[in-house]
């Protein structure tokens, strides 16, 4: 993001492109942090399960 934000700055890029580009920067960072979570809820789960003999 650092080097789109100095490509909009010198010019180099124009700001649409710059915002369409943060944009789907945005959704990848959002896929990430839900994997993350996801992996951690069935890791808990998976804790729970074995502790309660549900598994």
């Amino acid at each position: 993001m650092n080097s789109v934000i100095n490509e909009l700055r010198n010019g180099e890029i124009d700001s649409k492109s710059a915002n369409a580009i943060g944009y789907l920067a945005n959704i990848i960072l959002k896929t990430i942090e839900m994997e993350d979570v996801v992996s951690k809820v069935e890791y808990l789960e998976k804790k729970v399960g074995s502790l309660t003999g549900d598994i």
